[in-house]
């Protein structure tokens, strides 16, 4: 990790675990996703009575790849830290 991302990955993993969670993960992949799939289900006819559901697994959704991406950021931060001494 270059020396400008370590700093940026601090100032995130600052914030918190369940702040980046819900920003990344939630709100920027799980929202975008049940907007296309909302739009999908009023296009070709379907009820929009699943659209609860749809909020629910889309941003479930989200949460597992918003905490993927803490996973791996950390992983890579941790290594980067102990291979710089």
């Amino acid at each position: 990790m270059k020396t400008e991302r370590l700093e940026k990955w601090k100032q995130v993993r600052s914030k918190g675990f369940a702040r980046y969670v819900l920003a990344k993960g939630v709100l920027m992949c799980g929202l975008p996703l049940f907007l296309v799939m909302y739009f999908l289900m009023q296009h070709h006819g379907i009820d929009v009575e699943f659209a609860g559901l749809s909020l629910l697994l889309s941003s479930l959704g989200g949460a597992v790849v918003g905490i993927a991406m803490w996973v791996v950021q950390e992983r890579l931060f941790r290594n980067a830290v102990n291979t710089s001494g």
